[in-house]
C-alpha cells in the first residue's frame, strides 16, 4: 500500500484511478459478467456486496465512499480550510475488555481535498501495527459544531 500512499500523497485532486486502487486495496474485486462492445463488469466488496462497474465506490472523490473504508470502530474526523483538508482516524485498542486510544494509534493527514485526506489517514492506519482490517458497514456523517465531519467511536 506505500505506492498507493504515495501517489495519493501526490494527488491534487480524487480520481477513479486512486479510487480504484483505493477499493482493490480493501479487498474489492471487479469480475466480467459478459460482454456488450466490450467487457462488462460488476464490482464485489469485502462485505459481500455487488454493485456494477458505474456504481462502485469513489473514495477518492466522495466522502462518504472513504468514510466506508475507516478501519471498524475507529474515531476520525475531517477539517476543511481554504486551501487544504485534514483527516484524523483513531483506532482504538482492548486492555483487560476497556477501549483506548493511543497517540500512536492515531494517523493524521493532509490534502488538497476532504476525501483525499481521509484515504491518506486509512491507508496510514491500516499499514500500522496491529491496525483492524475489517470494513464498516458507512458510518452517519454528522457535522459537528466546528464544521468539522465526524464519526462515532
Amino acid at each position: 500500500m506505500t505506492d498507493l500512499l504515495s501517489q495519493l500523497e501526490a494527488a491534487t485532486e480524487g480520481s477513479r484511478k486512486l479510487s480504484d486502487e483505493m477499493l482493490l486495496a480493501h479487498g474489492w474485486r471487479p469480475y466480467e459478467v459478459g460482454r456488450f462492445m466490450g467487457p462488462i463488469y460488476y464490482w464485489h466488496g469485502p462485505n459481500g456486496e455487488s454493485v456494477s462497474e458505474e456504481r462502485r465506490p469513489d473514495p477518492s472523490r466522495n466522502l462518504q465512499d472513504a468514510v466506508s473504508l475507516v478501519p471498524e470502530g475507529s474515531g476520525w474526523s475531517v477539517e476543511v480550510d481554504i486551501h487544504e483538508a485534514s483527516a484524523r482516524i483513531a483506532v482504538p485498542f482492548e486492555d483487560h475488555g476497556q477501549r483506548f486510544i493511543s497517540s500512536d494509534q492515531t494517523f493524521r493527514s493532509d490534502a488538497k481535498t476532504p476525501s483525499l485526506a481521509l484515504c491518506i489517514a486509512i491507508i496510514k492506519a491500516h499499514e500500522s501495527k496491529g491496525s483492524p482490517v475489517k470494513l464498516p458497514e458507512i458510518r452517519r456523517i454528522a457535522e459537528a459544531d466546528d464544521g468539522a465531519l465526524e464519526g462515532d467511536l
